[in-house]
């Protein structure tokens, strides 16, 4: 009988070792991902520049296109959708197939304006000074409360106070769908982000390509 024990633990220990290596070797693939993030705008260059997932930042300004990932959690900001709409699709985070509905908030909604293109809407945004004040970062998929504080560049700036919850969010993973750009700021990166805490612990995962 010890004979079969020892050879289960064995058998147990590659199969551990084989599935760390396959959550290591997607993890890299996933953090070498390119995205976009906002800059401010330079003469005539671009308003946007081209980071590795791995390189973002809490505080970057995030431009995620249609049917492309999430990099980081972030708090929305504008889409292409004129009420700041974005839909996402879950299934590499929680497993579910159907859309959900994720929405900047109204005030900063109207603060960016409606915009057709990206850039435009990347210019418009970094007009506006700000912070974030939320929750440490931890694996609650469906949970998330904050608060932003935004005030646009005037002489005599006057600042709002608008509540986040779990809609102003996108998370890491999520996959933007039926709007052409969604921008938002990251407030969690890498192993901080929901989906990389709340699978601590657990057996690797594999994101669709």
């Amino acid at each position: 009988k010890v004979v079969p024990l020892v050879t289960i633990l064995i058998l147990n220990a590659i199969k551990d070792g084989v599935e760390d290596y396959r959550r290591h070797k997607s993890d890299r693939m996933e953090n070498e991902r390119a995205t976009l993030l906002a800059k401010r705008a330079e003469g005539n260059s671009a308003n946007t520049k081209v980071k590795r997932w791995c390189d973002v930042q809490v505080g970057n300004m995030i431009v995620v296109k249609k049917d492309e990932y999430v990099p980081a959690d972030m708090v929305l900001v504008a889409s292409s959708h004129p009420e700041g709409q974005v839909y996402v699709e879950t299934a590499n985070v929680d497993g579910e197939t159907n859309l959900k509905t994720k929405q900047a908030p109204e005030p900063l909604v109207r603060l960016v304006g409606t915009h057709e293109k990206p850039e435009d809407a990347c210019e418009s945004a970094g007009r506006l000074r700000g912070r974030i004040e939320c929750e440490g970062p931890n694996e609650f998929l469906y949970s998330f409360v904050g608060t932003m504080h935004v005030r646009t560049q005037e002489i005599i700036p006057q600042s709002e106070k608008l509540p986040l919850d779990e809609t102003s969010i996108a998370l890491r993973g999520v996959k933007i769908k039926n709007v052409q750009w969604a921008l938002g700021v990251a407030v969690y990166t890498g192993k901080e982000t929901k989906i990389m805490m709340n699978n601590k612990g657990k057996k690797g995962r594999k994101m669709s390509h």
